[in-house]
């Protein structure tokens, strides 16, 4: 409705976030769909200045913090998404996604082109953080994900 009487679809909140990061943070991937088609910036990144989601990040990293499968494929499917947006902070969204365990979230984003060689700061890349951390499900996605990049080039 509101976007029907002319809401600016990407303007923040007084806290720099818009209805496309706060569809994304609960989950609602008919929303997200419904913001991208009315045009909202699907590569627009806000900073934030510490705790999870430190730095530069997207609806697809709030997404992945959530683990809101439905959510994170409604913003890869957009037009013009890029899947290693909002790389400043924590890094690309593939490499959160390693960090927290969430191997439907890698398979997904490698299956929409992230690449998980990109590193954060602190040179940490998505293969490390799985590692580091013992989320071998996520390794099994990066290895499959991988091997899938390999044969579509």
């Amino acid at each position: 409705m509101l976007l029907e009487a002319g809401a600016q679809v990407d303007r923040p909140d007084e806290f720099g976030a818009t209805a496309l990061m706060k569809a994304a943070t609960a989950g609602e991937a008919g929303t997200l769909a419904q913001l991208l088609a009315a045009g909202a910036d699907a590569n627009a990144a806000v900073f934030t200045d510490g705790g999870e989601m430190g730095g530069r990040c997207t609806a697809a990293h709030v997404a992945v913090l959530r683990n809101h499968i439905a959510a994170l494929n409604a913003v890869l499917v957009a037009p013009g998404v890029d899947p290693d947006m909002g790389t400043t902070g924590v890094g690309p969204p593939c490499l959160g996604a390693c960090y927290y365990g969430y191997p439907d979230a890698v398979a997904l984003l490698l299956a929409h082109g992230a690449d998980p060689n990109i590193a954060n700061v602190e040179g940490r890349t998505a293969f490390m953080s799985a590692a580091q951390f013992g989320n071998t499900a996520s390794l099994r996605a990066l290895a499959d994900g991988a091997a899938q990049q390999e044969g579509r080039t």
